[in-house]
């Protein structure tokens, strides 16, 4: 036994922690036995915990936000009993307000550019000067000359700056060769007035009067001449036909001379032909593109296109509505605010009470 004992190798000696001394143990020999190059405790190291101290991860940073999000939600809709009642306020005063504004009435016309329905063979370049000219016009409207003349001719107490901002122009996309004239005023008579003097002082500033006054004297001679060609045309021709029937039925001796007769003839109903053909062409030439005429008279609504009654009840009770509901954000807000300054401050409180009973409780036990 006693060798036994004796080629057993000694335990390593343990020191227990003292007063002055070190304490040695398990963990000293685990580091002693530990193998070479690697440092004590395995040479890992973990990964420190989060601490309550830190603060809220970010998903329930993200959680708190939401919840407070819904919070003051449900707090702006509990203060219906303030949104409703401005915003009702909100719309009677923008449906009064409306009503106090002048109505305003409009009346429309068009004015048609050039000689498009008479004539019947249109070109290229007679469309584009026709368009080049509806450009200028509906430029013409909103200046001086016109809106001057328009009112003298009613006898307007506004000045022709002031009737300018009560005219619109514009040329129909499909239709280029028209212009569309509107005209503002307080009454739909008024309107319908001043949009009739517009196109009426628009034509007049056009050659389109001197232009008609020539075209009529050159279509009256080319109308007349036309119609004695087409008599002209009409005798010959019958006077073709009989010659045509002597000459079948004449012996041969007789045949020669109307032979002749029946090329003359002939000749002659061509040249006929061949002028008659000429002054259709000049008559159809004589459309100028420079010519404006009224395509539809003024027409009016009975209807203002201001004020806009209903949309300007609506545009109000929605802006009373975001401004009730800007107040009730403000007051959930403030009331939160306050919440979270009690609940800050509260364990403080508890803190300074408790530590002040502890106080008084160790200053009786010393005293005892």
């Amino acid at each position: 036994m006693a060798d036994k004992h004796r080629d057993r190798p000694p335990a390593p000696p343990s020191v227990s922690s003292t007063s002055n001394g070190p304490r040695v143990g398990r963990e000293t020999q685990t580091r002693a036995e530990a193998p070479p190059g690697i440092p004590p405790g395995g040479g890992l190291r973990t990964a420190p915990s989060r601490t309550n101290n830190e603060g809220p991860s970010y998903e329930g940073r993200k959680e708190v936000n939401r919840l407070d999000t819904r919070r003051t939600i449900r707090g702006i809709v509990a203060r219906w009993w303030l949104i409703l009642p401005l915003a009702l306020l909100g719309a009677g005063a923008g449906y009064a307000a409306s009503l106090q504004l002048r109505p305003v009435y409009e009346a429309t016309t068009s004015v048609l550019v050039g000689e498009i329905f008479e004539d019947p063979n249109l070109t290229k370049d007679y469309v584009e000067s026709t368009q080049s000219l509806t450009a200028t016009y509906a430029d013409l409207v909103r200046r001086q000359p016109v809106l001057e003349q328009v009112v003298n001719d009613l006898g307007l107490r506004a000045s022709w700056p002031q009737l300018r901002d009560r005219v619109r122009v514009q040329l129909p996309p499909s239709n280029p060769q028209l212009i569309a004239i509107t005209a503002e005023a307080d009454s739909p008579r008024d309107a319908e007035l001043i949009a009739g003097a517009l196109a009426d002082a628009l034509i007049a500033s056009s050659p389109t009067n001197s232009n008609e006054a020539n075209a009529l004297d050159v279509k009256g001679f080319i109308q007349s001449r036309l119609e004695i060609l087409q008599r002209d045309i009409a005798r010959g021709q019958r006077t073709l036909d009989r010659l045509q029937l002597r000459y079948a039925a004449a012996p041969p001796e007789g045949k020669r001379e109307l032979g002749d007769r029946i090329e003359e003839q002939q000749r002659l109903i061509v040249d006929w032909q061949s002028n008659y053909s000429a002054l259709l062409s000049v008559l159809a030439s004589e459309e100028s593109p420079n010519t404006l005429r009224i395509l539809e008279t003024p027409s009016f609504s009975s209807v203002p296109i201001r004020p806009n009654i209903p949309l300007n009840t609506a545009l109000a009770a929605a802006t009373a509505t975001l401004l009730a509901m800007g107040i009730a954000y403000a007051l959930e807000f403030r009331y939160h605010t306050f919440l979270r300054s009690r609940v800050a401050t509260a364990p403080a409180s508890v803190d300074e009470h408790l530590g002040s009973r502890k106080a008084e409780f160790q200053s009786a036990s010393h005293h005892e």
